[in-house]
């Protein structure tokens, strides 16, 4: 049986139906001997023509509603419509100093319902108050409202500014430091939390924060020495100016094509840019809406100092849409901030857009590119990347978070964790932090900490993908478990592909996490990594994929490990969890290539290094679909079996297709491809 959704529009067309239809009968059939009077007939005339005109005025009122917006309309005199559109959706309240004035939308004179759209036209910019919303509505399941773009399809999405340059603010008066090649602007009035980020650099980057005009170095790390070099601003509060060097070493000048824009300023108030909210919240959100039911489509959000986009309610899409050079977050999909009722974000779908160098421009970070706090909530078809930390976050660290059901699918996430300036940058491309049930499948993920502008100098092991809860999550009780980590290409990070570490202070707290049909690479050298507090001394004991603090339920299978440059064997995990054998963990069906590694290493009474594993198996594809049940195999002759001698010939993993991992003329079985996973093989949990 098909069941119809019926909308609040259609229930109220069938009940008036229903009504007419009875007293229709009521008046054609009112005797009990039947005759057509004249007068029965009027009546169900009467009624017809009532039915008739309900029906129009119900067509009427539930036709979805469509507004446009143009930087060549005006909020006062326009009428929504593409010939005569309004210019912004700004303004909650009267004298907002919007420009061409309040929209009427913002100030509840033009009430949104289910189902509406609200259309931006492409090629358009609005800035600083003008690029705030503030609308009070909310869709439904059925009928989301939509906000999106109109126009040449071939024109930029609509652009959605905080900050304004220097020239905008009318501060372009810039005066050299003697000998040096820093600038200053007197009379900014805050301190700038996106300030000096360049227009004419690739992406416009952001520039980083110095703490003194004065100072030589960056060796350590700290805040207290974080002075003025190449690529950083400085704000002195007791001047009110603000410093600001540039990648280029030259002055900055509006005429000349080098601007610098200045976020977060009483001038241009973007520390709450663009938003829908149910009355004035005065957060530092950019797009934040209450009530859920939501599609932003083909929009672009940049250069806040809040987030790019925002949600805290159910159901809400985010559909190719360009978050960047933001100060925080380009995207945070939340469920315990600005005071959300429970469940939060929960099914949100970030599908097709682009988070990239975003929170870029303070000295230590404050977010990652995108912040998942909430359930069941799906990154599809994204590209995340050259962010200052990590790249997607499932943050599941307080008692109202919940990331439980958390998806990441056929995504590119690469070049994060590239904050340059801070010693603690060690943030993964993705980072699983006390969620379960969490997917990463069909992904690359790649140059973890590797900043391909060469802005960042302290490299660090940022990893591929981290799995983990930290002390304040674990505190409560949070506990991941079933972790997927399903047909990935993860490659050219500066840590291991792939990292389970607790970060509890030793305690066990994670489970039940499957890596399968994997290629995981590392190709970084032993003495590329610089010790912790300085850059005197070189980190030790990177690995290929490295597990700590599980209390049971590792599955490693159908892998293809690769590990060049290093005397390190790939693997190194927790000596209790290799001593439990095949009951807390089981490496089965991988192949590894290490050409210079020590094989022979069994680790300590903590860790186990690769000699440590008395069953990893690696068969023949007939032994491999009659598995039945298979005894655990003796160290040597499970070694003779899984480590190959010649190069298995990665294909280009950034071009790979995924069931293709080989090239060729591989000596080795592309044990890695899903396609050919025999149906009989559990590969969940362990065997």
């Amino acid at each position: 049986m098909i069941k119809i959704k019926k909308s609040p529009c259609m229930l109220l067309w069938m009940l008036f139906a229903d009504f007419c239809n009875f007293h229709l009968l009521k008046a054609t059939h009112s005797n009990k001997r039947f005759r057509p009077q004249f007068s029965g007939w009027e009546g169900a005339l009467t009624i017809r023509r009532l039915l008739f005109l309900f029906f129009l005025l119900v067509s009427s009122q539930c036709q979805a509603a469509t507004y446009y917006f143009s930087t060549s309309g005006n909020n006062t005199t326009g009428k929504g419509t593409q010939a005569e559109p309004y210019y912004s959706v700004c303004g909650a309240w009267k004298n907002a100093g919007c420009t061409t004035g309040e929209n009427k939308i913002s100030l509840g004179e033009v009430k949104l319902n289910p189902g509406d759209q609200l259309l931006f036209k492409r090629g358009d910019e609005w800035v600083g108050l003008d690029a705030q919303w503030t609308i009070d509505a909310k869709g439904d399941p059925d009928n989301p409202i939509t906000f999106a773009a109109y126009g040449d399809p071939n024109l930029s999405r609509p652009i959605f500014r905080g900050a304004k340059s220097a020239f905008e603010m009318g501060r372009d008066n810039w005066t050299n430091v003697p000998g040096t090649s820093i600038w200053y602007v007197s009379g900014i009035e805050w301190w700038p939390n996106i300030a000096a980020q360049e227009d004419t650099a690739k992406d416009g980057p952001h520039l980083f924060a110095g703490w003194s005009v004065q100072g030589v170095t960056l060796a350590n790390g700290w805040n207290s020495n974080l002075s003025m070099v190449r690529g950083t601003y400085f704000y002195e509060s007791s001047t009110k100016r603000l410093y600001v060097w540039r990648t280029d070493n030259l002055k900055p000048d509006h005429a000349a094509g080098r601007d610098i824009f200045i976020g977060r300023t009483p001038q241009d108030g973007t520390d709450r840019l663009v938003k829908v909210y149910k009355g004035y919240a005065g957060t530092s959100t950019d797009l934040k809406y209450v009530g859920g039911n939501y599609v932003f489509k083909d929009l672009h959000a940049k250069l806040s100092s809040g987030y790019g986009f925002a949600s805290s309610y159910p159901n809400t899409q985010f559909i190719n849409c360009l978050s960047e050079l933001n100060a925080m977050e380009g995207f945070i999909i939340d469920r315990s901030r600005w005071g959300a009722p429970s469940p939060g974000a929960k099914d949100n779908l970030i599908k097709n857009c682009i988070s990239r160098r975003n929170n870029m421009g303070q000295g230590s970070g404050i977010g990652q590119s995108i912040t998942i706090e909430a359930e069941n909530v799906t990154v599809e078809d994204a590209e995340v990347y050259e962010n200052a930390w990590a790249g997607i976050d499932f943050l599941d660290y307080n008692a109202k978070t919940k990331t439980n059901g958390g998806k990441v699918i056929n995504c590119q996430v690469h070049n994060n964790g590239i904050q340059p300036t801070s010693r603690d940058n060690f943030d993964p491309n993705i980072y699983i932090d006390g969620g379960s049930d969490i997917t990463i499948m069909n992904t690359r993920i790649w140059a973890g900490g590797v900043d391909p502008r060469g802005e960042k100098k302290r490299l660090r092991p940022n990893p591929g993908i981290a799995v983990g809860v930290e002390q304040n999550g674990f505190a409560i009780g949070k506990r991941p478990a079933n972790i997927r980590i399903i047909n990935n290409l993860v490659f050219g990070n500066m840590g291991q592909a792939i990292n389970i570490s607790g970060l509890t202070g030793g305690q066990d707290a994670i489970s039940d996490v499957q890596i399968i049909g994997n290629t995981l690479q590392r190709d970084r050298k032993d003495d590329e990594l610089r010790s912790y507090y300085d850059q005197s001394g070189v980190d030790q004991g990177e690995r290929l994929f490295g597990f700590s603090n599980m209390t049971g339920g590792l599955a490693v299978k159908n892998n293809i490990f690769v590990n060049l440059n290093t005397a390190r064997a790939p693997i190194f995990g927790s000596k209790k969890l290799m001593d439990t054998g095949r009951a807390g963990v089981d490496f089965e069906n991988n192949i590894y290539y290490c050409p210079g590694c020590n094989y022979n290493v069994t680790g300590n009474s903590n860790f186990g290094g690769f000699a440590s594993f008395n069953y990893i198996e690696n068969m023949t594809i007939d032994q491999w679909r009659n598995l039945g049940d298979v005894a655990s195999k003796q160290k040597d002759a499970a070694l003779s079996k899984t480590i190959i001698t010649s190069n298995p010939l990665l294909v280009d993993a950034t071009t790979a297709n995924m069931n293709a991992r080989l090239q060729t003329g591989s000596t080795a079985f592309d044990i890695a491809n899903l396609s050919i996973f025999p149906a009989d093989i559990p590969l969940a949990g362990t065997t």
